[in-house]
């Protein structure tokens, strides 16, 4: 089984990231669900009701925005490092496909 490429896992993050933000940002400013320090803000809920927690969505996007920028950066550094590796610039690396 093959490992991902590189460049593969960079695109798949990068969109993950561009859209955890998004939705980050939709939480933050449009729902209001989480404050600006990133900590969660449900309403006040009605007399008799427990206490609400956050959901799902929620949680997912505060796990994909602090987590596909450090995968981004992860996969950019092991381009980066395959891109320099002596093999390479010998032309023995491996071929594509």
């Amino acid at each position: 089984m093959r490992s991902p490429r590189p460049r593969r896992v960079m695109w798949i993050s990068g969109i993950a990231w561009a859209v955890s933000w998004f939705c980050l940002g939709l939480e933050i400013f449009y729902w209001h669900h989480v404050t600006k320090t990133l900590s969660l803000n449900p309403p006040k809920p009605p007399p008799g009701y427990p206490k609400p927690q956050p959901g799902q969505f929620v949680l997912t996007v505060l796990a994909g925005s602090a987590l596909a920028p450090l995968i981004f950066l992860a996969a950019a550094t092991a381009r980066w490092r395959d891109a320099r590796s002596p093999r390479r610039r010998m032309g023995m690396a491996r071929k594509p496909g």
